[in-house]
């Protein structure tokens, strides 16, 4: 802890006489000293931590200043700057793993010395108020003002990075909060897979790719009910303003594989690689594709993980074609481009719908058998075929299995003798036969071919691409796309665990959208 020690060394940076100093005590403690031999009742001992690390990390890119810049002082605004209250909270966020603004104060108290040593100011006790913090977000919920501080933000880490971005990820995502809904809030209700939904807020972010990680470049707060496919584009826009430069090559998921969307990007001179939803003719089109393969008309190229140096692994396999497309733009301007469609088999993907055929195969074999079990006590017995066909069929039906299993049944008969009426039986009591009817199941059988022919055609997806094939070969394509689950982390750091902020403690709009932004400010900061 090098930084830490040598940051407590200097004792000049005190404004007044009045304030007390302090002396290091070790790599993570401090004390502060009065001026005159202090006692061991009087001496107070203050943890280091990580807190002079993560001021330096945003001292680095000058956080304070490209805000202080943005948002200017106030002429009665006494105490710390705006940007100095950023990055203050940004570091007890990242440390303490807590986003909650009623925390914060106390948190400074316990680190007074330590955080007055690396903001260069003294910080008054009214300073990190929940007031105070509230002003904070206030401001960074303006659009116009957010703009300028993320635009500036991008400018000041891509120097400390010295990257040349090439590849921008789009992802939406969602912040829940225990929020009463109104008619024009932001937090609404909105699609998502959870049993007992929540109102939420939408989040659209835009990433590059930095080595084996991303850098988040632009955001975009919108109300919970919104649909993913409209906010691609503004937060396109908010890149292209950021990085000042064209020839990007923009990858999202199916939700961005509108045509209106793929124009937009490929009239401004960008790229795009996209995996087209499986509506409208998509489905046709992709049968099509898998049947020129299954038949032998057309050849697969094989695609192996290439970052497996000593045994390479087979992940998928595909062809490509080209297609020409046209659209009118927004500006009424019809504009016509060439699009290059991989049809994809992910190997691993066919597995696994592979595997859940096999299993809906077994229970569905095992319900049918179970329709008809062996006479006994308390096994109720199907009498009827047409009862027995209409419940196997249902089976099939349910388990999605119906061009896979065959399955046969026989009818048995139980013919038995009883006396006409009621009493014992005798000599010369009138008789009657009864016959009783079971029907039994008898053979249920895979059908080996029909699940050969499903299985070759499992886990083939259509993308689009206008990207040419020296640029991005369709190996390339394969193994590019296949790194966004481990590139877009960034996305899950607004609301993930341990810094995450879902749920949302916050209750007015423009705080809500301020404390987004502000986890933006902590993502470009927060590093491996």
């Amino acid at each position: 802890m090098e930084l830490t020690t040598s940051a407590f060394m200097s004792r000049d940076f005190y404004p007044s006489q009045g304030e007390i100093p302090t002396t290091p005590v070790g790599a993570n403690f401090c004390i502060r000293e009065s001026p005159l031999p202090l006692s061991p009742q009087q001496a107070h001992i203050e943890r280091i931590d990580d807190i002079p690390l993560l001021m330096a990390l945003q001292q680095r890119i000058d956080l304070a200043g490209l805000i202080d810049a943005v948002i200017p002082r106030h002429w009665s605004h006494q105490g710390l700057s705006i940007g100095q209250l950023i990055v203050a909270w940004d570091t007890f966020i990242l440390s303490e793993g807590d986003h909650r603004k009623v925390t914060v104060r106390d948190w400074v108290t316990d680190h007074q010395a330590i955080l007055q040593q690396m903001v260069g100011f003294p910080i008054r006790d009214t300073d990190f108020t929940d007031d105070r913090l509230g002003q904070v977000l206030t401001y960074l919920s303006d659009d116009s003002t957010w703009e300028r501080i993320e635009h500036q933000l991008w400018q000041n880490s891509v120097v400390v990075y010295q990257r040349k971005p090439e590849c921008v990820r789009l992802d939406a995502s969602r912040i829940n909060g225990y929020h009463t809904v109104t008619q024009e809030g932001l937090m609404q209700y909105g699609y998502t897979p959870s049993i007992h939904p929540q109102p939420q807020v939408k989040l659209m972010a835009a990433s590059i790719d930095v080595g084996s990680n991303g850098h988040l470049v632009a955001t975009d707060v919108v109300s919970g009910e919104k649909a993913d496919n409209p906010l691609y584009l503004p937060v396109i826009d908010k890149v292209r303003l950021s990085l000042n430069q064209s020839g990007l090559l923009y990858i999202g998921d199916s939700k961005m594989s509108a045509l209106a969307i793929r124009a937009e990007i490929a009239a401004g001179g960008d790229f795009y690689l996209v995996p087209l939803a499986n509506v409208g003719e998509v489905p046709h089109q992709l049968d099509q594709y898998i049947e020129r393969i299954v038949s032998g008309q057309q050849q697969a190229t094989l695609i192996f993980d290439s970052t497996c140096e000593t045994n390479q692994r087979l992940i998928a396999a595909g062809y490509q074609t080209n297609r020409e497309r046209s659209v009118t733009l927004p500006s009424g301007q019809l504009y016509s481009w060439t699009e290059r469609l991989l049809v994809i088999r992910s190997l691993s993907e066919a597995d696994k719908r592979f595997a859940d055929l096999k299993k809906r195969l077994k229970d569905a074999t095992e319900a049918l058998w179970g329709l008809t079990p062996q006479p006994g006590r308390g096994q109720q017995q199907i009498r009827c075929e047409d009862q027995l066909k209409t419940e196997a069929e249902a089976i099939l039906s349910r388990y999605k299995v119906a061009d896979y299993l065959q399955y046969t049944f026989t009818r048995e008969e139980d013919t038995t003798t009883q006396y006409v009426g009621r009493g014992r039986g005798g000599k010369n009591r009138p008789k009657r036969l009864i016959t009783s009817v079971r029907y039994q199941m008898t053979e249920v059988k895979e059908n080996d071919v029909a699940i050969t022919a499903a299985f070759c055609r499992m886990g083939w997806r259509l993308y689009a691409t206008n990207t040419t094939d020296e640029r991005l070969s369709i190996e390339g394509a394969v193994i590019l796309y296949r790194r966004a689950p481990r590139i877009e982390r960034h996305f899950h750091l607004f609301k993930d665990a341990p810094v995450g902020i879902s749920p949302l403690y916050v209750r007015r709009d423009d705080q809500i959208k301020g404390l987004i932004r502000l986890s933006k400010v902590r993502a470009t900061v927060d590093i491996d």
